[in-house]
């Protein structure tokens, strides 16, 4: 939904930003805290933009995972 509507968006390991939080000196963990926190890593940090995969490579991912289950 938001990159039909041109907006820029990145997905990032939340290791990471949990280490920017403690970069900042953030001790507590809120949503409101994570609300101020996860717009200012975009900022700063700049992490690349995600592309979405074309309709045909999900549904090859998601067949992948498949075989993996049962093989599993």
């Amino acid at each position: 939904m938001l990159t039909a509507h041109e907006i820029v968006v990145s997905m990032v390991n939340p290791k990471q930003t949990k280490h920017f939080a403690r970069m900042m000196l953030v001790v507590t963990k809120t949503d409101e805290v994570d609300a101020q926190l996860i717009p200012l890593y975009g900022e700063k940090m700049q992490p690349t933009p995600y592309i979405i995969p074309s309709p045909n490579i999900q549904t090859l991912k998601q067949q992948q995972t498949i075989l993996n289950q049962l093989k599993k």
